[in-house]
């Protein structure tokens, strides 16, 4: 028995060890800071399934041979030499991956390093920043600003992210440049950005998350799009796994498989820390999350992921020019500002405290993903800190209807015989594990659904040739005190009354754009601990073009922000127009995208 403890006791130190030395040869960084025993505790139903399979074959296996070697396996592990001199083994394979990790992590290599920076955090705002820079919560953008230029950055109306995210790259109005509205994409551009200048002057430029980069383009480095990518389409394409993660859809259109874009992220850059993170969060969300709870957990649970990566293809591609956004910032605010500021609120009652410090503890985590970035950055580098608007309180308090589809699927008994994906109105329930012979009788059920007292149905049905079952209500889930959600408060199914409640519920968004976002310039072009005022999101672009020694166009509706630069470097750089950029040609689609995912994404923010 004591051969058969130690035996058990060795799975969970030799199986990760041997994953970790796998991983590594392409990952050298994986294993970086991550504590022994996690990676123990995380593998130790190992043992359990060693345990069952000696069982098996020491109780039900008619074989004689089979017991044999399943006890001559287990002497020879559990034999108290052999046990000693695998888990020293083991521990030295360890403290040796650490070791490299840590070694490759911290080398600061020039030549990887972008000459520029640029990093977004949509949505963010003086008014909270500068209360928890006090406070000692966000010390990296404390020490940017600290040692370096910073002030207000006056967005533009209407104050549509992609339209905005555009105009700071182009330096023309949204009128210009062609990018007007959610649901733009790089086709509908008209006017060359930063990047495109770059390119034809021969720097290198990678984008990571930068709004309207979808679809991907070969002539940069690496381009990771936005959230509001149609597909998981990236570039190089290898990197897809990390946008299956980010829009919950693969690469061929189904649902995504978490676990499995994990794993290929693990080869491309990501750290056991930050695979930790999305992994619990995957097993979290298993227990049954609230769509709040959910929404919340994902896009904190993925910054330390998305740091992985840009770091990763910095490191691969090393870029001139380089680009890393994170929108949590502005999506986490919409949803949560009255949790974090009931201040602003006066007439209304105060909510669960659950999401009181979740807007805190993503800025927190922003600024960690900002130290690890400078902390492998050249110090001859230029960075530039920047949002493309603010937010602030929302006291219209503007809400919007959900379907609860997977507390409809239980009470309907059909939770484990579907996988579900919601569309603006539309529920798509894609088959799993039910013989197509139930789904007519299942679809008149759904049917028959309808509120106590009416006699209409709540959804119309309709299935296709492969079983796929489209569920629509049959009223807007916009929020209307008339609406039928609110006026009854019963719902038929099966015959049984159930509350409303239970299968629909609204959701506030109390957090709305505001004008003044943030900029903050750092590096040795710039002045020392100084403010700048008056800019606006226009005067970003010929503001970097003059940075890079590039030709600025005469058709840029901005202006240099000669202010922000130190003398010497005003001295030693004279601006270069040209009357006009060679003609941009716009991108050609070749494929048609259903448009439908980004709407229910841009639903549940609130943007339409």
């Amino acid at each position: 028995m004591l051969s058969l403890i130690r035996c058990c006791l060795l799975i969970p130190f030799v199986i990760p060890a041997f994953l970790c030395v796998w991983i590594s040869q392409s990952n050298p960084s994986f294993t970086d800071g991550v504590p022994i025993l996690l990676i123990l505790l995380s593998l130790f139903p190992a043992s359990a399934l060693f345990l069952v399979g000696w069982a098996v074959g020491r109780f039900l296996a008619p074989n004689h041979r089979v017991r044999l070697f399943s006890w001559t396996l287990i002497h020879w592990l559990g034999n108290r030499k052999t046990f000693v001199a695998i888990l020293i083994s083991v521990f030295f394979i360890y403290f040796t991956l650490f070791i490299i990790a840590a070694q490759h992590n911290r080398r600061l290599n020039d030549s990887h390093s972008p000459s520029l920076l640029i990093i977004g955090l949509d949505g963010a705002t003086w008014d909270i920043l500068d209360p928890w820079m006090n406070a000692g919560i966000v010390t990296n953008l404390q020490k940017l600003c600290a040692t370096g230029m910073r002030g207000p950055l006056r967005s533009l109306e209407p104050m549509r992210s992609p339209s905005l995210w555009t105009s700071i790259a182009a330096g023309v109005s949204p009128e210009t440049h062609g990018i007007t509205g959610f649901l733009s994409t790089k086709a509908d551009l008209q006017s060359k950005r930063i990047w495109d200048v770059c390119v034809e002057n021969d720097i290198s430029v990678g984008l990571y998350s930068w709004l309207l980069s979808w679809p991907p383009e070969p002539y940069f480095q690496f381009v990771i799009p936005s959230w509001m990518a149609k597909t998981p389409e990236t570039y190089p394409s290898r990197y897809a796994c990390v946008q299956e993660l980010n829009l919950e859809q693969d690469r061929f259109g189904g649902a995504v498989h978490p676990f499995r874009s994990l794993w290929q992220c693990a080869h491309l850059g990501a750290q056991l820390r930050g695979m930790e993170r999305l992994m619990g969060f995957y097993l979290y969300d298993k227990t049954g999350l609230s769509e709040e709870e959910r929404f919340a957990h994902k896009i904190l649970a993925e910054v330390r992921l998305q740091t992985d990566l840009f770091l990763a293809l910095q490191r691969r591609h090393s870029p001139d020019v380089a680009t890393f956004t994170l929108y949590g910032t502005d999506k986490l605010a919409h949803r949560f500002w009255r949790e974090m500021a009931p201040d602003d609120f006066p007439e209304l009652e105060p909510t669960s405290s659950q999401f009181a410090d979740v807007i805190k503890n993503y800025y927190r985590e922003a600024d960690r993903a900002i130290g690890r970035i400078l902390d492998r950055l050249n110090p001859a580098a230029n960075i530039v800190v920047l949002s493309d608007h603010g937010m602030k309180a929302d006291t219209a308090l503007p809400r919007q209807f959900f379907l609860d589809i997977q507390k409809l699927l239980k009470t309907l008994r059909v939770d484990r015989s579907f996988h579900y994906s919601t569309v603006l109105r539309q529920v798509i329930l894609e088959p799993d594990n039910i013989n197509q012979n139930e789904i007519p009788a299942l679809v008149k059920r759904m049917e028959s659904i309808h509120f106590k007292g009416e006699e209409y149905p709540v959804f119309t049905v309709e299935v296709n040739e492969n079983g796929q079952i489209t569920l629509q209500t049959n009223f807007s889930l916009s929020w209307n005190p008339d609406s039928p959600i609110l006026t009854c408060e019963q719902i038929l199914i099966d015959g049984k009354s159930f509350p409303t409640s239970r299968f629909f519920f609204s959701r506030t968004f109390s957090g709305c754009h505001e004008l003044d976002g943030i900029l903050i310039l750092n590096g040795p072009a710039f002045k020392n601990d100084g403010r700048v005022a008056n800019v606006g999101l226009l005067d970003i672009a010929p503001t970097l073009l003059y940075l890079l020694d590039l030709p600025i166009s005469r058709e840029l509706e901005g202006n240099i922000l000669s202010e922000a630069f130190t003398e010497r470097f005003l001295e030693n750089h004279t601006p270069r127009y040209v009357d006009q950029y060679a003609p941009f040609e716009p991108l050609k689609m070749e494929m048609e995208i259903d448009d439908e995912n980004l709407k229910e994404r841009l639903r549940r923010l609130g943007y339409i």
